[in-house]
């Protein structure tokens, strides 16, 4: 499972979470949903608490934030379920187009020792 594509590895962690995202405004919920799984895909490798303060920006209410980080926390546990050995930060993720259920994404990423020596550098 190495060489396989992190742009697949995140759709397969996201799968339990896109039904409700695709069937009701499903560019913008897909687009948080990606942004939340790629926070807690980076936590899930780091352990950098930064991953954690992108649920504050993202979530406007005391409920709605209740909601994310509860999704954030589930997707982590998957993360480590699924993929524990997939060592890749994910540097961004952008939503591609939605057809019939399938969705389409682009993911850029460093391995973890490229991620461990950048933060090097700029601390």
């Amino acid at each position: 499972m190495k060489n396989k594509k992190l742009s697949d590895n995140l759709l397969r962690l996201i799968k339990p979470f896109t039904q409700v995202a695709i069937n009701q405004n499903s560019e913008k919920r897909l687009s948080v949903l990606l942004t939340v799984a790629s926070a807690a895909w980076n936590y899930a490798v780091t352990d950098n608490e930064a991953y954690r303060d992108v649920l504050l920006k993202i979530t406007p209410g005391q409920e709605s934030h209740l909601e994310v980080v509860r999704v954030f926390d589930q997707l982590i546990a998957r993360k480590n379920r699924l993929f524990a050995e997939d060592e890749r930060v994910i540097l961004n993720c952008s939503l591609g187009t939605i057809k019939r259920k399938e969705i389409d994404i682009t993911v850029s990423f460093l391995t973890k020792e490229e991620y461990l020596q950048r933060n090097e550098r700029y601390h």
